[in-house]
């Protein structure tokens, strides 16, 4: 049987062999059409950037056109056991799959946008068997991760539970505060801050309001020589008096500081005025070392030379003072005692 010559692609003759089967012929179609169609992508160049530059894995790749490079159509860039670093805050840089880094003011590492319904701009996930996170955000200045919603800016939707892992101070809460930080103490104390150097007990020892019976103390007596200010109150004037610490009955030095804790937010007490002045008798008005007047009687008295108690439930400043107030006419004087009995945090 004779054969026939055809000419390639390259301009030289190629022998067409015999058809010794059907199948043989049908095979070698096969291999022509495969080879054909990955023709094109042997000499294709490669991968580009917008810009047309070549994107080369593991190579720095550069650019001064501001061009956006795009995976269109539904396909995903997938990175896997990538050993690229990152940057981290512990002792060695993390190893990233992906790593986003701007050094431009205003600008993002990383951002993640999404408009489909139930989707997710950014998606951390950890599925491993130890332990692990989902996502870090880390800041060397400023917040570590800022959430912005509608509904919620931040929602635990797994277990349900939010970990303050750290303590905020170790001893005494900071003097300086970012307005509206929650934050813990070192014995579980929790705390929040309404107002610039101020922080105010949440929850501590149990519920928030709690209350703390201690046994009663003495935390002032006018007639002693400490603390100062001391000595009667007349008609007209006010004293603020601090009831944080327990004192010497006798001495009036402390015995014990910081009876009443800071966080505290009321007292009960046993209100005591004695050796009084006025034939008319007169009174005292007890209110929060901040007030700046007076709100009501405290205790009262009829005439000279009395001696009388009564007991009472104040509010106190969050420097755990209070401003006595005396009152009457024409001219009543008295000393007085407070003992404390507990407190409200």
């Amino acid at each position: 049987m004779s054969t026939t010559e055809s000419v390639n692609e390259s301009g030289v003759p190629e022998a067409e062999a015999p058809p010794s089967s059907r199948r043989s012929l049908l095979g070698k179609g096969a291999i022509a059409a495969a080879a054909a169609a990955t023709g094109g992508l042997i000499v294709s160049k490669s991968a580009s950037a917008a810009d047309g530059g070549p994107v080369l894995i593991a190579t720095a790749n550069t650019s001064t056109t501001v061009t956006d490079t795009a995976l269109a159509g539904g396909s995903t860039l997938v990175v896997t056991d990538g050993s690229s670093s990152g940057s981290g805050t512990g002792s060695s840089l993390v190893k990233s799959s992906i790593a986003g880094k701007q050094a431009q003011a205003n600008s993002a590492g990383v951002v993640g946008s999404s408009t489909g319904a139930g989707s997710y701009g950014v998606w951390g996930e950890h599925t491993g068997t130890e332990v692990g996170t989902g996502v870090i955000g880390a800041s060397s200045k400023g917040a570590g991760v800022v959430a912005v919603g509608t509904t919620a800016d931040l929602v635990a939707d797994g277990i349900g539970a939010v970990l303050l892992n750290k303590p905020i101070f170790t001893t005494t809460p900071p003097t300086t505060t970012v307005v509206g930080t929650i934050a813990r103490g070192p014995d579980g104390t929790l705390y929040y801050s309404p107002v610039a150097g101020e922080w105010v007990t949440i929850a501590r020892s149990g519920s928030a309001g709690d209350f703390h019976v201690i046994s009663p103390v003495r935390v002032y007596d006018s007639r002693l020589a400490v603390p100062t200010p001391n000595g009667k109150l007349s008609t007209g004037q006010n004293r603020v008096v601090s009831i944080k610490d327990a004192r010497n009955e006798v001495t009036g030095v402390v015995t014990t500081a910081d009876v009443v804790p800071v966080g505290a937010k009321a007292i009960v007490a046993n209100l005591t005025v004695t050796l009084t002045e006025g034939e008319l008798g007169g009174f005292l008005s007890v209110v929060p070392g901040d007030a700046t007047a007076s709100s009501g009687s405290s205790i009262n008295w009829s005439g000279p030379d009395e001696n009388v108690a009564n007991g009472l439930t104040v509010k106190i400043a969050a420097d755990r003072t209070v401003k006595v107030f005396c009152g009457g006419v024409p001219t009543p004087r008295t000393h007085f005692v407070i003992d404390v009995s507990g407190y409200w945090m």
